[in-house]
């Protein structure tokens, strides 16, 4: 069963709970600005947390 959009979303925000107070991150400052639709900014952070994840892992194997 897929769960619409909207729900996803908040399901999202509430799992992940993005600090844009202390986050000085690029994606943060894009996210505050409010320059970008909900949907772009919540795939600036998925995109974030991937790379970070793929990047540990390059640095685990060397």
């Amino acid at each position: 069963m897929l769960i619409p959009v909207e729900q996803f979303q908040a399901l999202l925000l509430a799992s992940t709970r993005p600090n844009f107070e202390e986050d000085k991150s690029l994606a943060a400052q894009i996210a505050k600005s409010g320059a970008f639709p909900f949907q772009g900014v919540v795939n600036l952070f998925f995109i974030r947390d991937v790379l970070n994840k793929i990047q540990t892992e390059v640095y685990r194997r060397k």
